[in-house]
């Protein structure tokens, strides 16, 4: 904040951000002194976000045909202090990448239950390619963002119908 003494606020206070270099560390601003300027350096502060992590995650069946229903389920975990601890109640989302582009779908997304276990249906679409399906979990103020392995599903169009552009299941 500004400095009750200075006349002119910007030759009291700084504003900016960093990338943090630690998911859990102690910083501080440091101001080196200068002819016109005293040094100082700021309180210390400590930031800390926890692991999280996808596991067990799987999509059934790994070949689909339009309106086929496939199903896909995981368990989201969090580190507790030293141990892994299922977390419940966060929203997990479903994209894919089709596979050989740039091209990437939302599938949907679902809340984990009380084990941090999650399950989402999901339906075919029309096309002819390889989707590769994640579960992801963006993090929060106080926890790390978790992407799972990609698991492909083939995307088959049923014989004597022409593909189409692909659409989110």
């Amino acid at each position: 904040t500004k400095a009750a003494g200075c006349s002119n606020p910007n030759e009291s206070y700084f504003s900016g951000a960093i990338k943090a270099a630690s998911d859990n560390a102690y910083y501080r601003s440091v101001f080196v002194a200068s002819s016109t300027f005293q040094g100082t350096a700021s309180a210390t502060i400590h930031s800390s976000r926890s692991r999280t992590r996808v596991t067990s995650f799987a999509v059934s069946p790994r070949t689909l045909k339009k309106g086929q229903v496939a199903t896909i389920t995981g368990r989201l975990w969090h580190m507790v202090g030293t141990k892994w601890k299922s977390y419940s109640g966060r929203t997990v989302e479903f994209i894919y990448n089709q596979k050989g582009t740039t091209y990437w779908g939302k599938l949907g997304s679902v809340k984990t239950n009380s084990s941090g276990n999650f399950r989402q249906t999901v339906v075919g679409s029309p096309g002819e390619f390889t989707a590769i399906v994640y579960g992801q979990y963006s993090g929060s103020k106080t926890d790390l963002e978790a992407r799972s392995v990609g698991i492909s599903v083939a995307i088959k169009q049923p014989s004597g119908v022409a593909a189409g552009a692909p659409v989110a299941v």
